[in-house]
């Protein structure tokens, strides 16, 4: 599990002298944000905020101020739509390895999901789906080296602040943190609770039959 994992490597880095660790997490997945705060409230803190301010559009005005243009609606509601190789990570390719990037992505169809759709696992396949979420025509390398910088600066301003003291962790966890159907043991302890529901449902039903009548 993601949160085993982090758990492991950081208690590692710990023993071995190191006094801060920081995960820098691409992906925005709300359950895997949580299992990253989960193990990062057991071993020291962290953050699944940024993420969360990124894909709520919260940082738009400083990526429109490093474009040099404001979004147009209709850009602005793409953004609104955009995830998995979508129009964001898809400009991230064009940059990083532009030759894994099929010449095709521009003829590629917008994919919209709706927030219920969004929370069910591997929702982007199910029923056949394209496997992206947004819109990966969109794509443009400007694009992400503008919100790549503007991150950037936004998780160092979180780093600094937590290690000055002015930021705790708690202030910058994302809500999906405090949903319980979110955390990596929200499954296995309801199913235990169900278990012990239906227990006992049967012994009182049992305990009505051996009553003399």
């Amino acid at each position: 599990m993601v949160r085993d994992a982090v758990v492991d490597y950081g208690s590692a880095l710990g023993r071995a002298g190191f006094r801060h660790v920081l995960v820098s997490n691409g992906h925005g997945g709300p359950g895997h944000l949580v299992a990253l705060e989960e193990a990062a409230a057991i071993v020291s803190r962290v953050t699944g905020h940024l993420a969360w301010e990124f894909l709520r559009g919260r940082l738009l005005p400083r990526i429109e101020a490093g474009l040099g243009r404001p979004l147009s609606e209709p850009e602005r509601a793409a953004f609104s739509e955009d995830a998995h190789g979508g129009w964001w990570e898809t400009s991230i390719m064009l940059v990083l390895r532009p030759d894994l990037v099929d010449e095709g992505y521009q003829q590629l169809p917008a994919a919209r999901y709706s927030f219920m759709e969004r929370l069910r696992p591997n929702y982007a396949v199910r029923g056949g789906g394209p496997g992206y979420v947004g819109h990966p025509a969109m794509a443009d390398p400007a694009f992400a080296r503008v919100t790549s910088h503007v991150l950037l600066d936004e998780a160092m301003a979180v780093v600094d602040g937590l290690l000055d003291g002015r930021l705790r962790p708690a202030d910058r966890r994302s809500p999906f943190f405090a949903m319980p159907f979110f955390r990596t043991n929200f499954r296995p302890l309801a199913a235990s609770a169900a278990a012990l529901l239906a227990a006992l449902a049967a012994w009182r039903i049992l305990g009505r039959q051996r009553r003399p009548r």
